[in-house]
């Protein structure tokens, strides 16, 4: 009888969806607005990162915006996947951050990268996926 029930046991884990757990594939949402911006109450300003990304009829492209103190103006960006991985680099086109390089990795709960300027070691970002901060206001 324990035998029968440990095999059932098994069983169900099986079709529970557990082997995504140990590694199967499972496919990657690229799209949707990943952010690390907030208020800084201390400076009385806002500080971070946002992008929001979108599939286009020549890929992906992002929104992006940074904020050191005030936040800049909107960015688009082309945003490049290869699996877990992202890139971007953002057009020198834009005066404040043009040439700056995003590289990093995504998944089901945001990107961890690092974002990079020319004569720069560039900074380590999380981005969680979440509702922009702008939709809070």
């Amino acid at each position: 009888m324990k035998l029968v029930k440990a095999v059932l046991f098994v069983m169900c884990l099986l079709l529970s969806g557990l082997p995504e757990v140990f590694g199967k594939d499972r496919e990657i949402n690229y799209t949707g607005t990943f952010s690390n911006l907030e208020y800084n109450q201390e400076g009385g300003d806002v500080l971070g990162i946002e992008v929001k990304i979108v599939p286009t009829r020549k890929g992906y492209q992002g929104a992006l915006q940074i904020a050191e103190g005030g936040p800049s103006e909107l960015m688009v960006v082309d945003v490049f996947f290869e699996r877990d991985r992202i890139k971007f680099q953002i057009p020198s086109s834009y005066k404040s951050y043009g040439g700056g390089v995003f590289e990093g990795a995504i998944d089901a709960h945001g990107i961890k990268g690092r974002l990079s300027f020319k004569g720069g070691a560039g900074d380590d970002e999380t981005l969680i996926r979440r509702h922009s901060y702008w939709d809070t206001k």
